[in-house]
């Protein structure tokens, strides 16, 4: 399995401004549902004050989006962070065996659309890859015109493997 995450936003920044902190930062939020400032912080092992000005700098830029409070621990009530849904989408692929899924989320992973069929993989990667590549564009096309067509190849966000 992987997912490919494709930009809908461009950033002002050029990307070599972007730096490895930045995209730490944008990959914690991404796999780690309900993340707060201070628990960004505690996970990348960032001071608060280093992990607060992070996470002003991405929301200035559009690419966080701040979606409400946190139960009370006992202090002030910490906010919820998230990859913008102005990025765009993730798309993911599970390809086994017998059978492929190939679906468009949000980057909160919302599933947008979703399509299952059989596939033979003795038919090689060339040909499972040619009908994976077109599946997502129809999916991406099945969303709505507000997703344009990704530059290919997609920028790589991460990769699982289910056992």
């Amino acid at each position: 399995s992987g997912f490919i995450f494709h930009l809908n936003k461009v950033s002002s920044k050029p990307a070599a401004a972007h730096g490895t902190e930045d995209l730490s930062v944008l990959q914690t939020i991404f796999w780690s549902a309900g993340a707060s400032r201070n628990a960004l912080a505690q996970r990348l092992a960032y001071s608060k004050s280093k992990a607060n000005a992070m996470v002003a700098a991405l929301l200035d830029e559009g690419l966080l989006d701040e979606v409400g409070l946190q139960e009370s621990s006992g202090g002030r009530r910490a906010e919820t962070l998230r990859l913008s849904e102005t990025l765009g989408v993730v798309i993911g692929a599970d390809l086994g065996a017998t059978s492929m899924q190939v679906a468009v989320m949000r980057p909160d992973m919302t599933v947008l659309a979703r399509h299952r069929e059989p596939i033979d993989v003795r038919q090689g990667p060339v040909v499972i890859l040619a009908l994976v590549r077109g599946l997502m564009r129809e999916l991406l096309a099945r969303c709505g015109p507000h997703l344009r067509e990704p530059t290919w190849p997609a920028r790589p966000l991460g990769q699982s493997r289910l056992p």
